[in-house]
This record gives structure tokens, sequence and C-alpha cells, in this order.
């Protein structure tokens, strides 16, 4: 009797928990759309099982090199520091430069024949003093920005790869975690059958019927968490590649 009353006691609170956890819940939904936090939400409750086998580690590696937003940032970012220490580098050397001309004429008298100059001249000019010291500074600045740069595309780099591994590894992790939650599930759902029949029959007692029902009600949460799970780890993978996680045009919105 003591532990009929336990167990009523613990699934009302059971109840109370997932009443609060869904109102959190729908509440947080409607404010991330900035809907009235007590809006009814209707969704669309088919999840899609249907995933391919991931394609090779390298393959996500460089789609996701080619396709991150913040990757072709990167890449602007450290081509314009490759720029710019080009630039400085060119502002030191000495100026070369190259003159050519011709020039013709005669006097008023028409008898006279004319007359005909043309020429070369070439230079080099270099800045000395200060002059030189400033833009051998500048040089030296971009040089260490340009190396900075390097180092932190390498470290952008690293970061990438990491990312791309981790949700890789997490949605393999929850692929492999649904399928053994799958087979709970259908253990838990035969042996929750098998009980019933028997207990029509009289060979088990109610006590039977309801701890299979409670394993059969725990393994569907489990299933359902992790189905769950999968969807926003497959939405993680999608994102660190740099797919688009919607198929929408921003001009629809």
């Amino acid at each position: 009797m003591l532990s009929s009353e336990t167990n009523w006691r613990s699934s009302q609170l059971s109840v109370f928990s997932a009443k609060n956890d869904y109102a959190n819940a729908l509440k947080n939904f409607n404010i991330a759309l900035n809907r009235p936090v007590d809006s009814p939400v209707q969704l669309d409750e088919k999840i899609t099982l249907e995933l391919s086998a991931l394609p090779p580690l390298e393959q996500d590696l460089t789609q996701a090199l080619a396709n991150r937003y913040d990757a072709r940032i990167e890449r602007l970012a450290l081509k314009q520091s490759d720029i710019t220490r080009t630039l400085g580098n060119l502002e030191t050397l000495p100026a070369v430069f190259v003159n050519l001309f011709a020039a013709t004429g005669r006097g008023f008298d028409s008898h006279q024949l004319w007359d005909y100059n043309y020429g070369i001249s070439a230079g080099i000019s270099f800045d000395i003093g200060f002059l030189y010291f400033n833009k051998y500074r500048n040089r030296q600045n971009a040089r260490l920005e340009n190396e900075s740069a390097h180092l932190e595309y390498e470290q952008f780099l690293r970061s990438l790869n990491n990312d791309v591994v981790q949700t890789r590894n997490a949605l393999l992790l929850k692929m492999h975690s649904l399928e053994i939650s799958k087979l709970r599930l259908e253990s838990a759902s035969q042996k929750f059958d098998a009980t019933q029949l028997k207990y029509k029959n009289g060979l088990m007692s109610a006590t039977d019927l309801t701890v299979a029902r409670q394993e059969l009600i725990s393994a569907q949460v489990d299933y359902a968490t992790l189905l769950s799970d999968l969807t926003l780890a497959r939405l993680r993978y999608k994102h660190a590649l740099g797919e688009p996680l919607y198929d929408y045009r921003p001009e629809e919105l």
C-alpha cells in the first residue's frame, strides 16, 4: 500500500514537472519569434530519420573552408594584410624614372630647315635620413602585422577543424545512440504486450503490468529525446560545414 502511494505521488510530481518544462519551452519559443509568451503552438511533428553515411572528414573540412562565411572573411582579411605588406615594401624601394623627349621647330624664315631635338634621360631617386627611416618603420610594422595575420589565420583553421570534428562526432554519437534506443523501445513494447496478455490470463499481477508500462513509457521518452537531439546535432553539423539550414530566400521573409 505504501509503495503504491509513493509511486502515485511520484507520478504526480513527474506530471507537474513535465507541465512546467512545457510551459518554459513554450515561453522561450514564443519569445524567440516575438510572439505573446502564452500563444499556442502547433508544430510539425514529422522528423525525418533518413541520414546517409557521412562523407570523409577531409571532404567535410574542405567544404567548411570553402562555404563558411567566417572562413571567407578570414581569407579576405589575410589577402588584405598581404597586399598592405607588399605596398609597404614597395614604398622603401628606390624610384626609377625614364624620360623620353622630342621637339622640332624653325625660325620665321620659311627658307630655314627644320630643327629636330630628341633624347632620353633616366635616373634613380631614394629617400635618405628621416624620410627613409619613417618608411622603413612603416614597412616593419606592416611586416609584423602581416605575420600576426597569418598566425591568426592558422589559429582560425585549427578552430574550424575542431568545430567540424566535434559536430561530426556528436552527430555520429546521436545516430548510434538512436539505433540502440530504437531497439530498447521495441524490446520494451514487446515486453509490455507480453505482460499485458499474461495479465489478462491471470499469469501476471497488476504490479508487473505497471512496471512494464513504466519501462515502455521510459523507452518512448528516451527515444523521442534522442530523436530531438539527433535533429539538433544534424543542424549543428550542417552549420559547421557552412550549409544553409533551411531552404528559403531572404526576399520571401
